[in-house]
């Protein structure tokens, strides 16, 4: 009745082994796939590995590292006195990997991550040739030899160990790529999935737990071993930026764990920030700036090199970032088909090196290509006299340029200034700066104005005579003629004549017989 603890254990160690043999042939039929697929196959198709060497890797080490010795164009495999390990490999050239993609084994074997052995093989490549035609013949008796991996025949390395010495030439470190990333919109579609973190679903499993962070999905894969898990965007926005372990675990239908895998990741959920700051010819574009070209400008905090682009009038410009600014031309081109009095709106996009785009920024600038009127009253009546310049000459004019815009007066090629005022201005010239003008010598006279766009006034510009010369009167012939006669003595006499540069309403004063 009673039965010993090795008998009842026994079936239990058949079927573990059983399983575990399962997990490393697909291991091994994968790493076969993958490299015939590239026409590389190296080593891995007629190296012998021990069987203690495999049993002591774990099913989770199996699925994401690979024996040093059966990457392809890898000779052999030194581990060095920091943890590092040196690669030689068969054009002789060396490489060496670091110490946080290694993994020893207790027998000694040397595993190496996933992530550095693609670039190995790369490095292999580069200077191999005609390899492909050799690695065929060596994959189909590395995989009809696996009965023989299995029942522990042959040293782990051994078809590797031979051959020649390496070259002299320093080795080269290999720097695997940088962790995958994923982004917001990537985790909330379905881009975590057996192809992003290569971890197929082995046969018999029923669910795929996948954690991220603290968040936990449970799937069921799909019939060849796909699969993949969405994340609300609350779970995506929740979790920690930056480096990150996706910890997967094959479950069977009883909850066993039949592998599990842990893949390095960077998550990165966060938008870079973005504004555009202003434009190179203000808040309002006018007729001179029309025609040149305009320079849009901004901040963001997405990485250097990223690209912005800029829509302005249903245009699209493109700028890169630099120190956390950007900018983008419009050319003057784009800008002449720009209506007058309008509003223009400006947005500008981009996105981060993971991929997320920004809160897409908005602003916008006026347009006015409309020139201000500006006139000039006559000058001084018209003349520039003796009396005009006896005291200070004030101008006016009109002009339908904004209230407070300066108005640009040139009088014998001295400058003054003034504003306007209600749609008109005024400009006093002091007596001082009249001096130099003399008779004859007519005084030119400019005005212009600018509107508060910035839109200049066609110049208004006279020339005004001057004479300078003193007054002068004479008496016209009196009515009564030389003598006056008694009839005409018992009427008014009337004394008339004429003046030169006396100015209107200057009192004459007439002298008869004393009176």
């Amino acid at each position: 009745m009673m039965k010993t603890p090795d008998t009842h254990s026994h079936p239990a160690s058949h079927c573990q082994d059983a399983v575990r043999k399962t997990h490393i042939r697909r291991w091994f039929d994968g790493k076969i796939r993958k490299w015939a697929g590239r026409g590389v196959l190296g080593g891995l198709g007629s190296v012998l590995l021990a069987l203690p060497a495999l049993s002591q890797a774990t099913i989770e080490e199996l699925y994401a590292f690979q024996f040093a010795d059966t990457i392809p164009g890898v000779r052999s495999a030194k581990v060095l006195d920091n943890g590092d390990v040196l690669l030689k490999m068969t054009d002789g050239r060396s490489l060496i990997v670091s110490a946080e993609y290694i993994k020893v084994l207790d027998s000694g074997s040397i595993m190496i991550a996933e992530a550095a052995v693609s670039d190995i093989v790369e490095f292999s490549l580069v200077a191999e040739s005609g390899g492909a035609a050799a690695a065929g013949g060596a994959a189909a008796g590395g995989v009809s030899g696996l009965g023989a991996v299995l029942g522990g025949i042959g040293l782990a390395g051994a078809a590797a160990a031979g051959g020649g010495g390496g070259g002299d030439d320093a080795p080269q470190v290999v720097t695997p790529a940088t962790r995958p990333t994923l982004n917001l919109a990537e985790l909330q579609a379905t881009a975590l999935n057996s192809t992003f973190t290569g971890a197929n679903a082995p046969d018999d499993t029923a669910t795929v737990e996948v954690t991220i962070g603290s968040v936990v999905k449970t799937v069921v894969p799909n019939s060849d071993g796909s699969w993949d898990v969405t994340l609300t965007q609350a779970e995506a926005i929740g979790l920690p930026q930056g480096n990150a372990t996706i910890a997967i675990r094959n479950l069977d239908s009883g909850g066993l764990e039949l592998s599990s895998a842990n893949v390095n990741v960077t998550v990165d959920t966060v938008p870079p920030a973005l504004s555009i700051t202003g434009f190179s010819d203000g808040a309002v574009l006018n007729s001179q700036e029309q025609s040149t070209d305009l320079t849009v400008t901004g901040t963001t905090d997405a990485e250097n090199g990223q690209m912005v682009t800029v829509t302005v009038n249903g245009q699209a410009y493109s700028g890169t970032v630099s120190g956390g600014v950007w900018s983008v031309i419009v050319p003057a081109s784009d800008l002449a088909s720009l209506s007058d009095g309008a509003t223009i709106a400006v947005t500008a996009d981009v996105a981060d090196r993971a991929g997320n785009p920004a809160t897409q920024a908005t602003n916008s600038f006026d347009t006015d290509f409309s020139a201000p009127a500006i006139t000039l009253d006559p000058v001084a009546g018209g003349s520039i006299e003796l009396i005009d310049v006896s005291g200070d000459l004030t101008l006016t004019g009109t002009s339908t340029a904004e209230n407070g815009q300066g108005v640009a007066l040139t009088l014998d090629g001295q400058n003054y200034s003034g504003t306007v005022s209600g749609g008109v201005w005024s400009i006093t010239v002091p007596a001082a700066d009249l001096a130099g003008l003399a008779t004859g010598s007519p005084a030119l006279v400019s005005v212009n104005v600018e509107d508060a766009a910035g839109n200049p006034s066609a110049t208004v510009s006279v020339s005004v005579p001057v004479d300078l010369t003193g007054p002068s009167i004479a008496i016209a012939p009196l009515p009564i003629g030389a003598v006056l006669n008694a009839a005409e003595t018992g009427s008014d006499l009337v004394v008339a004549g004429t003046t030169n540069n006396v100015g209107d309403g200057q009192q004459v004063t007439v002298t008869l017989d004393g009176q």
